[in-house]
C-alpha cells in the first residue's frame, strides 16, 4: 500500500479536490430526494488492491486530506461530509458491485469514482438511469461523459494526451519513426494508439509498426525485439504503470535503445525501471 507519509501526486490531490466540490455542488439537489441525515454521505469508489494499487492510494488519500479539510471549514451545507470508499480492484464488476452497495444500502448523495476509463465506462449508465451525481478524478476515455448529464471528470481527454505526446515527439524529439504498442483491452490504452498514431503521421512521423496486446500478455521480448529491427526513435506505450514498468525492463534488457513515451497512467511510477 501507499506510505501516506510520501508525498501525494499534485495533479490526482487536484483532481480528487475538485471532484468532491463539483459533486458537493449538486448535493442540495439530492439531499431533498433523501430522509435526512446527520451527515453528508460521499461514496468513493477507488482500487486499494491490485494492479493499480499505487494509483488508487494516490486517489484515496487526495480525498481523505479534502474531506479532513472540508470538515475543517465547517462541512457542506452545515453537515459534516463523511467517506465512504469500496475498494473496486481496478474491476469492471467490482466496480458496478460497489455502486449498488453505495447507492442502495449506504444511500450516497454523490459518487466520487471509479478511477480509470473503464471502470467508468460501466458504471456511468447506472448513474445516469439513478440520477445519481458522479464525477471520475481520472478517466480520460472520452466516452464517460457523452450524454451523461450527471456524469463528469476532472481529467483531460485520451485524445488530447496522445495528440500532444505525438506532438512532443515529432517537433521536441525531432523523431521520425515510431513505433506503438498498446493494451487492446483497455479503452484508455487504445484511444491513445490511436490519436497518437493519427497526430504523429500528421506532423509528418512515420508509424513503423503498430502492435497491440493483452492485459494477460507478460513476455514482451519477441515483440520488442521484433520493433528493435525497424529502429524506431520513440516507442509509444500508453498503458499503467504496472504493464508499463514490465516492458521498460525488458526493452533494457534486450539493449533496445530508443525513447519510451506513454501517458498519464504512468505518473505514480516509483521504481526506476529504465
Amino acid at each position: 500500500m501507499i506510505n501516506r507519509k510520501k508525498p501525494i501526486s499534485p495533479l490526482r490531490f487536484v483532481s480528487t479536490l475538485l471532484s468532491i466540490i463539483l459533486v458537493g455542488s449538486s448535493l442540495t439537489y439530492a439531499q431533498t430526494a433523501q430522509a435526512p441525515s446527520e451527515t453528508i454521505k460521499l461514496g468513493l469508489i477507488v482500487s486499494e488492491t491490485g494492479p493499480l494499487e499505487i494509483y488508487g492510494g494516490m486517489v484515496r488519500d487526495g480525498a481523505d486530506l479534502a474531506i479532513d479539510e472540508i470538515n475543517a471549514s465547517g462541512g457542506i451545507l452545515g453537515k459534516k461530509v463523511e467517506l465512504i470508499t469500496c475498494n473496486d480492484q481496478g474491476s469492471v464488476k467490482e466496480s458496478i458491485k460497489a455502486f449498488n452497495k453505495l447507492t442502495d444500502k449506504d444511500q450516497v448523495t454523490g459518487i466520487i469514482g471509479p478511477m480509470i476509463s473503464s471502470t467508468s465506462l460501466a458504471v456511468a449508465p447506472l448513474a445516469e438511469k439513478k440520477k445519481m451525481p458522479m464525477i471520475s478524478p481520472t478517466a480520460t476515455h472520452p466516452d464517460v461523459t457523452k450524454d451523461y448529464p450527471y456524469v463528469f471528470r476532472a481529467g483531460y481527454l485520451d485524445k488530447d494526451q496522445g495528440t500532444v505526446m505525438a506532438q512532443f515527439a515529432a517537433n521536441n524529439l525531432k523523431a521520425k519513426t515510431a513505433a506503438i504498442l498498446y493494451n487492446k483491452e483497455d479503452d484508455f490504452s487504445a484511444v491513445l494508439a490511436v490519436a497518437f498514431k493519427l497526430a504523429f503521421e500528421k506532423a509528418g512521423g512515420k508509424v513503423v509498426h503498430y502492435e497491440s496486446y493483452t492485459s494477460e500478455k507478460k513476455d514482451f521480448k519477441k515483440s520488442l525485439n521484433t520493433i528493435k529491427t525497424k529502429k524506431p526513435a520513440v516507442l509509444f506505450n500508453p498503458d499503467y504503470y504496472g504493464k508499463s514498468g514490465e516492458i521498460a525492463t525488458q526493452v533494457k534488457a534486450i539493449n533496445f535503445k530508443t525513447i519510451m513515451l506513454g501517458g498519464d497512467g504512468w505518473d505514480p511510477i516509483e521504481k526506476d525501471f529504465a
